[in-house]
């Protein structure tokens, strides 16, 4: 389990709310209606490798670097909409090179 400093809890509160805003109507729809149906309510936050993942209404609704959410002094990026997530989201990052 990660440590959550201040910092850490604001930009994790930054990253979920982007996230939904970022959805459209329909999709958050969809996602209000899963947690209705199955009783999963909320975000949860799963630490894979060197990511972070952010899971909300039965799907993928961010992905970070661990070291963003670590690093006090770092701030987040500018979010970027992915239409689909890949099994290994790396080779998302050759096009930011």
């Amino acid at each position: 389990m990660m440590e959550m400093s201040q910092q850490m809890a604001r930009k994790v509160g930054e990253v979920i709310g982007r996230s939904v805003a970022a959805l459209d109507a329909s999709d958050r729809d969809a996602r209000i209606e899963w947690c209705q149906r199955t009783g999963v309510h909320g975000v949860r936050m799963l630490p894979e490798g060197e990511w972070v993942t952010f899971v909300w209404g039965g799907g993928t609704l961010a992905s970070i670097e661990r070291a963003l959410l670590l690093d006090d002094s770092a701030e987040l990026p500018a979010p970027e909409f992915v239409e689909a997530v890949p099994d290994d989201a790396r080779g998302l990052l050759d096009d930011l090179s």
